[in-house]
């Protein structure tokens, strides 16, 4: 199983203050994207010692896509004012596959999908080991290269772009105590019909693995010491994530 979501530092800061001591500023995001999908993988690896001192692994795997849902580059934007609401947001295409799964209980069927093959993908891992001089040993490793066609089970949920607004009545109504004011009451009737999906069945898509990458270092002082440095780095949706690690053992 695999997945991630790729957001903008606003929606965060929005979900956090809200407009705060602020009404009437914009709060805006872009490249909002969804990704995540199980699926079912056969390897065969192979190994080398090249030298004393170099080794290299390489392994070939297919992939048998089960279940995933995949959304990519939505934009948006939310003005909230003492009065009034606009909301923004671009056009949304929502990409399943095996969601019948879940939808009719039939996850005796999960065995069935994983070996059939019907979302057929593919990926590969290579790596080194390198022992600079005594007791110094670099690595470096590439995996999960590769992507998966979902074709079998698959749906889209098309949303269009939405731009919406609402002016309503003095917020002072409420605060002045009238129960009866029910002047957003429109508000979730309206925006459901704006967000409700176009379904489409058995359209293809594809979606890459999350690739990730290592490079380390290990020196070993004597018999009892061992010194460790790691470069890490993960690509999900186009977007680079590192860390870096240090271990001492």
């Amino acid at each position: 199983v695999d997945g991630g979501i790729v957001y903008p530092r606003t929606l965060i800061q929005f979900l956090g203050t809200g407009t705060g001591d602020e009404p009437g500023k914009v709060f805006a995001f872009e490249n909002l994207g969804v990704q995540a999908q199980w699926y079912h993988e056969l390897a065969l690896g192979f190994g080398r010692q090249i030298s004393d001192r170099l080794s290299i692994g390489v392994r070939a795997k297919a992939l048998s896509g089960i279940a995933g849902i995949n959304i990519d580059d939505v934009a948006g934007a939310f003005i909230s004012d003492i009065d009034s609401l606009y909301i923004y947001t671009s056009p949304i295409n929502i990409y399943t596959a095996g969601a019948s799964l879940f939808e009719n209980g039939g996850a005796d069927d999960i065995f069935g999908r994983a070996t059939a093959f019907n979302n057929v993908g593919y990926a590969f891992d290579f790596g080194f080991n390198f022992e600079v001089i005594d007791n110094l040993i670099i690595s470096a490793s590439i995996n999960d290269l590769g992507a998966i066609n979902w074709e079998n089970d698959t749906k889209l949920y098309k949303i269009n772009e939405v731009s919406y607004s609402f002016k309503g009545e003095d917020f002072l109504e409420v605060v002045d105590g009238n129960t009866n004011f029910d002047a957003f009451s429109e508000i979730p009737d309206s925006l459901g019909v704006l967000y409700d999906p176009e379904v489409i069945e058995n359209v293809s898509y594809r979606t890459s693995l999350t690739t990730k990458f290592y490079a380390g270092a290990n020196y070993n002082l004597g018999e009892m010491h061992s010194f460790g440095a790691l470069l890490y780095g993960d690509v999900f949706k186009g977007t680079f994530n590192p860390g870096f690690g240090l271990s001492y053992n």
